[in-house]
């Protein structure tokens, strides 16, 4: 997706600043002032699964909105190591050429 075609951007960070100047750096974004707040969300749901940690917190929670389908999953920050692990591209082999196709 190319960035003039988002109408909007979420982002998940502890380093709110830091992290605009990255994209800023990335792709050229630029900033307008933060707008909002706190906001009650009051989506009609309908909670589809949830694992409780070993620490007796929630893990994870998946949602369901019971009027237009949205789903919403909610994963606590502890799960954060091991995600990060499943996102990360594994190094590659590199191919000799008798290996290229």
């Amino acid at each position: 997706m190319k960035a003039e075609d988002l109408f909007h951007l979420g982002i998940v960070t502890d380093k709110p600043e830091a992290t605009r100047m990255e994209l800023r750096a990335l792709f050229g974004y630029e900033w307008g002032d933060e707008i909002g707040g706190p906001i009650a969300v009051a989506v009609p749901v309908v909670t589809e699964a949830t694992r409780v940690g070993s620490d007796g917190q929630p893990f994870f929670t998946f949602h369901r909105s019971t009027t237009t389908g949205l789903r919403i999953e909610l994963v606590s920050r502890v799960a954060q190591p091991g995600l990060q692990r499943c996102w990360s591209r594994p190094e590659r082999p590199s191919r000799g050429p008798a290996e290229a196709h």
